[in-house]
């Protein structure tokens, strides 16, 4: 935990997954640090890297927002669609976030159907 607060992202996810191997708990931390690296990304307005963060944060389960208060999913498909316009992954994270029955605003929805021309 120390490395994620200090900005180690390098250090705080190998001390997840050494953590993981010993305990489950490693995935959920892992989860919430990739969340909050997302974060932190997209406040420096580095989308691309805020983006993948968020994405990492879901391959490991979703970040619950108890351990981490950003919603890696809504956060994700909305840099995708309104900064990097990767729609194909923006649809990606919408149809994981239907399958653990996560609520996006549905104007970012709308706003996803138009840009990328499709329903979904």
């Amino acid at each position: 935990m120390t490395y994620e607060q200090a900005g180690e992202e390098d250090k705080a996810v190998r001390a997840y997954r050494q953590e993981w191997a010993l305990d489950r708990l490693g995935k959920q931390r892992l989860a919430d640090a990739y969340c909050f690296f997302g974060f932190r990304h997209q406040q420096q307005k580095e989308f691309a890297a805020a983006a993948a963060a968020y994405q990492k944060s879901t391959e490991f389960g979703t970040a619950d927002d108890k351990s981490c208060p950003y919603d890696a999913l809504g956060n994700g498909i909305e840099i995708y669609t309104i900064e990097t316009h990767e729609y194909d992954k923006a649809w990606e994270m919408v149809h994981q976030a239907q399958k653990v029955n996560r609520r996006i605003p549905p104007e970012l929805i709308e706003r996803l159907k138009k840009e990328s021309e499709r329903t979904h």
